[in-house]
């Protein structure tokens, strides 16, 4: 079997990224919103009698129900990451992550024959629990619930490497054509347990079976100590963990339409680039071209908009905290702002508005201002291209290619004109450069 699809390590290291979706149940749990469903016999909930269900205080009675107490591991933030070898080509099936670094991916490989499967979901209580069997539920309840374990056996090599108990276990699902063989491994952790694992059609099982062993033999479990959301920071802090946080926004972007192209530039002076994403189609029922960063552990949206449509646009200026969005739906306002704890700060505006009124020559009348000031035209544009000045030239996002822009201004008036385009990057090419 060739060696095609999505890095397994973009799939481990995805885990920490903070997204608020469902994780480790299946399809119909996450829509019914059930958090048990799904689950088996990993979950149990001994049935309470009359004797102890505990009794509700009287009326006008200062004593209060005890709270209730987290199960074990309940609130704990995962951090180990499990790594795994490099593949190309993968299409994204599912793409799950939580706050408490569990989550589901599912990705098929560019021939469609394995289904490859990384996953993290809490661990049951119980310390009296038979590991082997915790591991085959584990895959029954978590992974497939047609799935009919043939094998488990503790892998020691990887159990010894990880710290951790490890078990491989063999299973198939399905029927007649559609019978499916699989095998992974099952880690078990304190807190949180792992599934990695590849999943192929019986017929094509043989033959990729000694390609399955290999890779997983040749996993890894990371540990990053605190979480990203602990550690990442607009300022560098964590290093590294930027490139989890994007993979994760270029994946949502791209699996929900919005965005297929993209690329990494320096707009403030951190050690993190802004992530710039467009959308090639040039859909103008949404919007097209984006700029993000990274804040305090979190993707954050520092600007959107419709390129093409009545003006609207996002430029920024490299390496000099500068952004830029206009509009035009009654004229042009110009709006600069500097990137400041996450967010836009503005520190320019120039206004020019339509009056919808005109002048004895039939010409339309505007009106002028800057920084909210009222001024004449000669003083609109003057003021304007010398705020501009310090920053030409500037890149603007549009769906079909980043424009080079400079600011031309003389005889009272000004405009940004185009001089060259940089090509966007496709969401193979930025895949590889977070990775």
């Amino acid at each position: 079997m060739k060696r095609t699809g999505l890095p397994a390590l973009l799939l481990s290291i995805l885990l920490i990224i903070p997204v608020l979706t469902g994780c480790g149940k299946s399809s119909a749990a996450a829509d019914a919103g059930d958090p048990n469903e799904g689950r088996g016999d990993l979950i149990t909930e001994e049935p309470q009698s009359e004797e102890t269900k505990e009794k509700e205080p009287e009326e006008g009675s200062e004593e209060q129900p005890e709270e209730e107490k987290p199960a074990d591991g309940a609130g704990a933030e995962n951090t180990l990451v499990i790594k795994g070898a490099t593949y190309t080509g993968l299409s994204n099936l599912r793409n799950d992550n939580n706050e408490d670094g569990t989550y589901f991916y599912e990705d098929m490989t560019e021939d469609s024959m394995t289904l490859i499967t990384n996953m993290c979901a809490p661990a049951s209580s119980g310390e009296d629990r038979d590991p082997a069997a915790y591991a085959e539920s584990f895959v029954s309840a978590e992974v497939d619930s047609d799935a009919l374990v043939t094998e488990t056996k503790e892998d020691t090599k990887l159990s010894a490497a990880f710290s951790y108990p490890v078990y491989r276990v063999s299973w198939t699902s399905g029927s007649n054509e559609d019978t499916k063989q699989a095998e992974g491994v099952v880690v078990l952790t304190d807190s949180f347990t792992f599934y990695y694992g590849f999943r192929c059609p019986i017929d094509e099982y043989d033959s990729n079976a000694a390609f399955y062993e290999g890779e997983l033999d040749g996993l890894e479990l990371m540990d990053f100590g605190e979480a990203a959301s602990d550690t990442a920071s607009d300022t560098g802090e964590g290093g590294g963990a930027y490139e989890a946080l994007y993979l994760g926004k270029v994946n949502e972007l791209s699996s929900e339409g919005l965005a297929d192209r993209f690329g990494l530039y320096h707009i403030d002076n951190d050690d993190i680039p802004e992530l710039i994403a467009a959308d090639s189609n040039g859909s103008f029922d949404h919007d097209n071209a984006f700029i993000f960063s990274v804040f305090d552990g979190k993707v954050v949206q520092l600007a959107g908009g419709i390129s093409g449509v009545d003006g609207t646009s996002i430029s920024f200026s490299e390496k000099k905290n500068l952004i830029r969005e206009t509009s035009g739906m009654a004229g042009a306002t110009e709006i600069f702002s500097e990137i400041k704890d996450g967010a836009l700060s503005e520190v320019f505006k120039a206004e020019m508005i339509n009056t919808l009124q005109t002048d004895e020559d039939d010409n339309e009348i505007f009106s002028y201002s800057v920084n909210g000031k009222e001024t004449d035209e000669a003083a609109y544009y003057k003021e304007l291209a010398g705020f501009v000045a310090d920053y030409d030239p500037m890149m603007r996002v549009d769906f079909d290619g980043l424009k080079v822009i400079t600011y031309k201004s003389g005889d009272g008036s000004g405009y940004f004109e185009e001089t060259e385009t940089e090509a966007y990057q496709s969401l193979e090419e930025i895949t590889g450069l977070l990775q």
